[in-house]
């Protein structure tokens, strides 16, 4: 399977503070080339080297378009990305059938990461999506349209997408779990988090005691971190580092069989690397993170973290990271969570990436 992450437009109708185009990058404007967009599909679906490094997303001559890429692949999905990808429905639309048009050996899923201000447009297209990932922070949840959101929850998988970023978000989540599957918490990509460790754990307390009263929730990473921690505790032992493949670094999946795609059809291995100018070796940083991990108990779990954060911020970075993972496992552990087992984490996850 490939994961095509395809942005349809930078522009975004909110300016969240933690959101690292706020912080970091020039808005590019709202142009969109859809025949580069595509013809970088087809060369990372037909293995021509568009993954980790940019690449033109210009036709391939004499391809045999839908023969050779479908022989090897049977199913991918394109999560549409943004800035905000509902300010743009129509390029939607032509991604999705055109996709469809020039593949017709594979079977697409497409899912939307929006900031939720526009639920109603996604409704329009709902027996064409997969999944919604709803960004879910102080500066989107007065914007949920709720009754559409209940309407999609009965129709598709809607996941919770939360960053953390000091303030507490367990009050804006849990009215809206009635109609959300997944709860996915991640930390805001910065160097100096504004936040600290103490309050990082009260976080965590308060999403545990969540979890406990919502049993039938999957919460990410409480799920995973309880997972690996009783697959581990099976075992004896963490797997060794060797576990851990090339393409198996970084949980989010890039430099393996994620692409992302940004609107004028360039690649890279994931959208904050491309959207920050980050245009380094990732091969480095993979062999630095190897290097520093290979000894540590948790690798075949946390497997290095954000690659964005390490290629911006550098050791400092890293270590903070780092510290709240372990404070993560720890909480779980002693918390006792009757999560998933890996397997059932695994697949349910797989959405995530």
């Amino acid at each position: 399977m490939k994961h095509f992450y395809v942005s349809l437009t930078e522009a975004c109708n909110l300016d969240c503070a933690w959101c690292f185009w706020h912080q970091d990058a020039e808005r590019a404007g709202d142009e969109f080339d859809l025949p580069a967009v595509l013809g970088t599909i087809e060369r990372a679906l037909s293995g021509v080297g568009c993954g980790g490094g940019s690449c033109a997303g210009e036709e391939i001559a004499g391809a045999d378009v839908g023969q050779a890429p479908g022989a090897e692949i049977t199913e991918s999905f394109v999560v549409f990305y943004g800035g905000e990808p509902t300010l743009r429905m129509g390029r939607m639309v032509e991604v999705m059938d055109a996709v469809e048009g020039r593949f017709p050996k594979i079977n697409w899923r497409f899912a939307v990461q929006t900031n939720g201000t526009r639920l109603a447009d996604v409704e329009s297209l709902a027996e064409r999506i997969w999944y919604v990932s709803l960004s879910i922070n102080e500066y989107t949840f007065e914007h949920i349209d709720r009754e559409v959101l209940e309407r999609l929850a009965q129709r598709m998988p809607i996941i919770a997408r939360m960053t953390y970023a000091g303030k507490s978000l367990v009050e804006l989540v849990e009215p809206l779990l009635p109609s959300v599957s997944h709860v996915y918490w991640q930390l805001m990509n910065a160097g100096e988090l504004p936040f600290t460790v103490e309050q990082y754990g009260d976080e965590l307390e308060r999403l545990l005691g969540m979890a406990r009263c919502h049993p039938d929730k999957m919460f990410v990473p409480l799920d995973y971190a309880w997972s690996c921690d009783r697959a581990f505790s099976e075992a004896g032992a963490a797997p060794p580092p060797a576990a851990v493949g090339d393409h198996d670094w970084f949980p989010c999946g890039v430099g393996g069989d994620l692409v992302y795609v940004d609107p004028r059809g360039q690649t890279s291995v994931c959208d904050e690397l491309s959207l920050n100018g980050l245009d380094g070796d990732f091969g480095q940083v993979v062999g630095a993170v190897q290097e520093r991990c290979a000894s540590c108990e948790l690798v075949a779990a946390c497997r290095g973290r954000c690659p964005a954060v390490h290629m911006k911020f550098g050791v400092e970075a890293f270590d903070r990271y780092c510290e709240l993972t372990r404070l993560l496992f720890e909480r779980v552990r002693a918390a006792d969570h009757r999560g998933r087992a890996v397997d059932e984490v695994g697949l349910q996850t797989e959405v995530m990436h």
